[in-house]
């Protein structure tokens, strides 16, 4: 999966729970603007901001019942 793929399953995601990029900053936790960046599968100077492996797994863990097995 791209970062642009994983970026608007993100934002899929967090509107469908109904969640704000704050709300959902708090529960992983990260910041909201980590959560725009990554939204927006955001690259400055060549650098991708990847999201972190237990950050990934948090939000595994608050969109499991979307996931698909």
């Amino acid at each position: 999966m791209s970062l642009k793929q994983f970026g608007q399953k993100l934002r899929e995601l967090r509107k469908n729970e109904g969640l704000t990029q704050k709300e959902l900053a708090r529960q992983v936790p990260v910041s909201a603007e980590l959560i725009s960046i990554w939204e927006r599968a955001y690259e400055h100077r060549g650098r991708r901001w990847k999201p972190d492996r237990p950050s990934v797994l948090r939000l595994v863990e608050i969109f499991a019942d979307q996931l698909q097995p």
